[in-house]
């Protein structure tokens, strides 16, 4: 334009694209007059020196850091599809894991329960009592009852009348001789989908008598072996080996059997466990199968796209970095070609101050080069450990020794519950220790208590060594280190002795767990500490661990700075140790008495209950829930005043004082609301109590009001089990405000 003739190289619908591209930069820089000079020759060599210079740093800079991210690319994707893999195999061995767990409580359960003699009476009177006590070890069977080798109930846990089972495949099993049958089926008493367990019962001249069958609807079996998730997508299910559904947390199972033959797990599961891809439901998935020794199988599934999420996402983030990465080199080049261009027109420059600027752009390059390297070099993802809670399975022949046994794991579930968060954040450094003086000798009855049922189980004779040292850790880590240390100990002890005693180590405890198993050669010590590493592979230890119990033994000890360790000798056993500060028993702060504990006996010291002697309110306007109360609170050693109605509760806090430990309440009553009298409750006992409210009302505004005064909230029906540890973290959380 203007009469300006083009050269032949830039002639080309408006120009080279080299010129196109670098007007492109002139323009976005908005570089001055004085930059970008004039004239068809100065334009042509600066374009000319602009294009020499993009390709050279584009193959000095941006190929080889292409190729080193291709190869990084594509050892991500496989690393990231095996650390994929190894999180659902994880998953699927800890669902398994829970599915087994669960079945032996229950088939143990029965099995004693069948042993007893009441029950092997089959006096239906007797077998009833026996029922009763049963219900309490498995409080989510609906139903409990007996049959006669002719097929009809002799005793039912729910007073209705007597039916026949014959027909049952459960029944056949066990008059076959099995030592035990289940059956996925609709219930005849519930007309529900439920899981039932039969166990035989010998009679007194020791030939078959009947069997003591269980009932539980599927979906509190979902409830108690599918609970779990695996990130957002990621659950597990399980069914039976002829596709029938029998727990999954996203299918509700309220009216009929599912079955689960057309699903793409179920194939799979027909050749044999192991990792499998297929589509379902228009996304693909990836699922681990599992086969449980009950027969049963457990499928992990997640969708394919959440488990590589991470990867796919480092993808973007280094196309884009090498987006940004052309674009800077393109800009740098338009700058030191300009800079170039107007030297050599002016012709101007000395030879110094052109060797300074030439080393000036030497210099921005590799700093541009080197950060480049150092971002794509940074971690780009991250493994996660997961730590499981090991569940104590309680049972006893003796009615005593189950009662301590039921006292104790409520006492050990409501401090493994506030602490099972804080395991899972081991691996990420965010874990709040809460460590404090207190006294060993009761943290380690309490696990000898718990241990010692399932070691008799196994004929494993297990001793607890008494010890009145006083430690400073963490009392909920240190127990989960020492639960870790009786379980291996008992699981590859198949028979003979465990010992956990205390020994002094300078001016630690060493606490020590001895086993008579079949030791562990000297070179694998170090590898038993890491992720799912076993040393059972010959299969003859009866259960086979996730491999995660002592990796989370050595992080728990390294957050608390406690060392570990262990002793081994071949064929004889080995001893695992743990070393926590000792304290002075003088420095030891006298333990608070809380709330709860007042008009506690003499002597009951912090091995009672804390609901032992506690003061407890109920106003409540139904008799028979006032009487149930009553009777279930007295049972845990409350003392119980009960009202009918808004006016009794005044009048009573009116005559007694005393402002009782705890106040359940309900909402409806039938002379106004329960949360209307609560201020009036406190204005007269001149004190603020825990509250709980107790309600058959479902509506969320009701839940979140009561929750945003501070109150606890259950609803009707009420489980035993969870309004005593509501009550007992109610009643701590108020001693500790103290």
């Amino acid at each position: 334009m203007h009469g300006r003739r083009h050269s032949p190289a830039f002639s080309h619908r408006g120009g080279h694209w080299t010129t196109r591209l670098y007007t492109a930069a002139v323009a976005v820089l908005k570089l001055p007059p004085t930059l970008t000079g004039s004239g068809p020759g100065l334009r042509q060599l600066r374009a000319s020196i602009f294009t020499r210079l993009l390709l050279a740093l584009l193959l000095v800079s941006l190929l080889p850091l292409t190729a080193f991210w291709q190869l990084e690319r594509q050892r991500m994707i496989a690393n990231g599809e095996a650390e994929a893999r190894q999180r659902l195999e994880l998953f699927a061995d800890r669902a398994m894991q829970q599915v087994d767990d669960w079945m032996r409580l229950n088939l143990s359960v029965l099995q004693l329960a069948a042993n007893d003699a009441a029950v092997r009476s089959m006096s239906p009177q007797r077998q009833k009592r026996a029922m009763t006590r049963l219900t309490t070890l498995l409080p989510w069977a609906y139903l409990l009852h007996t049959v006669n080798l002719t097929g009809w109930n002799v005793a039912r846990s729910d007073d209705r009348p007597g039916n026949w089972y014959g027909d049952r495949g459960y029944f056949a099993d066990i008059v076959a001789g099995r030592a035990y049958g289940v059956e996925i089926q609709v219930g005849r008493t519930s007309h529900l989908p439920a899981f039932i367990m039969a166990v035989p019962i010998g009679g007194q001249d020791g030939k078959l008598a009947g069997m003591l069958i269980e009932a539980a609807t599927l979906d509190h079996v979902t409830d108690a072996v599918t609970s779990a998730r695996l990130e957002r997508t990621g659950h597990a299910f399980l069914m039976t080996n002829t596709g029938v559904l029998i727990a999954d947390r996203g299918v509700p199972m309220l009216r009929r059997l599912r079955d689960f033959r057309s699903h793409p797990a179920f194939a799979a599961a027909q050749h044999g466990d192991g990792f499998y891809h297929y589509p379902y439901r228009g996304s693909a998935k990836i699922a681990e199968v599992r086969h449980t020794d009950f027969g049963w199988t457990v499928v992990a599934q997640q969708q394919e796209t959440e488990s590589m999420a991470a990867v796919s996402q480092a993808n973007r983030n280094a196309w884009l970095l090498l987006g940004l990465t052309t674009a800077a080199v393109t800009v740098l080049s338009a700058l030191v070609a300009s800079g170039f261009a107007r030297r050599i027109a002016r012709n101007t420059r000395s030879l110094e101050a052109a060797k300074a600027e030439a080393e000036q752009a030497n210099r921005s390059k590799t700093s541009f080069v080197a950060a480049a390297v150092h971002d794509l070099m940074q971690p780009l993802n991250a493994a996660r450990m997961f730590a499981d809670a090991v569940r104590s399975r309680l049972t006893s022949a003796a009615d005593r020794e189950v009662l301590d046994g039921i006292d104790s794991a409520l006492e050990a579930e409501d401090e493994i519950l506030s602490t099972l968060l804080d395991i899972s954040r081991l691996e990420s450094g965010t874990l709040e220790v809460h460590e404090r003086d207190f006294a060993v000798e009761t943290l380690l009855e309490t696990l000898g208590r718990e241990f010692g049922i399932l070691a008799r189980a196994r004929d494993i004779k297990l001793r607890v060594g008494r010890c009145s040292a006083v430690v400073h850790s963490d009392e909920a880590l240190l127990r989960r280190v020492l639960q870790n240390y009786l379980s291996n100990a008992i699981r590859y002890c198949r028979r003979g002795r465990v010992l956990m005693g205390c020994r002094r180590a300078g001016s630690a405890l060493r606490i020590e767990v001895w086993d008579t198993g079949p030791g562990i050669a000297r070179e694998h010590y170090r590898r038993i500490f890491l992720e799912f590493q076993r040393l059972d592979t010959d299969g003859q230890s009866g259960e086979r661990g996730a491999g995660l119990g002592l990796a989370i033994v050595e992080r728990i000890a390294k957050r608390l700075d406690h060392p570990i360790g262990l002793h081994s000798w071949a064929g004889r056993g080995s001893v695992f140790f743990v070393e926590v500060p000792l304290v002075k028993a003088a420095t030891m702060p006298a333990p608070r008495e809380p709330p709860a504990s007042r008009g506690m006996p003499a002597g009951t010291g912090d091995h009672a209950s804390p609901l032992q002697g506690c003061r407890v309110w109920s106003v409540e306007d139904d008799p028979r829930v006032r009487l149930s109360l009553q009777t279930l609170l007295t049972g845990w050693g409350c003392e119980v005043v009960l009202a009918a109605s808004a006016e009794e509760a005044l009048r009573v806090a009116t005559q007694d004082a005393g402002a009782p430990d705890l106040l359940l309440l309900d909402h409806r009553l039938p002379d106004g609301s329960g949360p209307d009298i609560v201020p009036e409750l406190f204005r007269r006992w001149g004190a603020q109590v825990p509250v709980i409210m107790l309600s058959a009302e479902r509506d969320p505004a009701l839940r979140e009001k009561v929750q945003a005064k501070g109150w606890a909230f259950l609803a009707k029906p009420v489980n035993p089990s969870k309004l005593r540890a509501v009550v007992t973290h109610m009643l701590m959380k108020s001693a500790a405000s103290v």
